[in-house]
């Protein structure tokens, strides 16, 4: 039982590191920003606030996107807002795949449920 357990944790480990859940679309296309770069975005974009800059730029990998640093901030905070929920969605299922009981609950579970809808810029 604890080998389907630990089967299954891994599975919903890999579904949570995958563009299912770390992915969101600015413009149309398919981007992610790690939380390490999300807090350094976050700090830049409020020293740059209280220089009194009214634009930033961001870069996600290739792509150098100029933004006003109030629609910056709303993208980067909503950003973060859904990188917590699907941060927790995990977590729930984490707890649950540890709480059932038989072979055939584990194996149904279904971890995918419950995620916050990618973000559209």
């Amino acid at each position: 039982m604890e080998e389907v357990k630990a089967q299954k944790l891994a599975e919903l480990h890999e579904y949570d590191n995958s563009a299912a859940v770390n992915e969101f679309f600015f413009g149309g296309m398919p981007l992610w920003i790690d939380k390490a770069t999300r807090l350094v975005l976050k700090d830049r974009i409020e020293r740059e606030e209280a220089a009194g800059m009214m634009m930033t730029t961001l870069r996600f990998g290739a792509l150098r996107v100029e933004l006003p640093i109030v629609q910056a901030s709303a993208v980067l905070n909503a950003l973060m807002f859904y990188a917590d929920q699907a941060y927790d969605t995990t977590a729930d299922h984490e707890l649950a795949i540890i709480k059932l009981e038989t072979e055939k609950e584990v194996e149904e579970y279904d971890f995918t449920a419950g995620y916050p809808p990618k973000l559209n810029f």
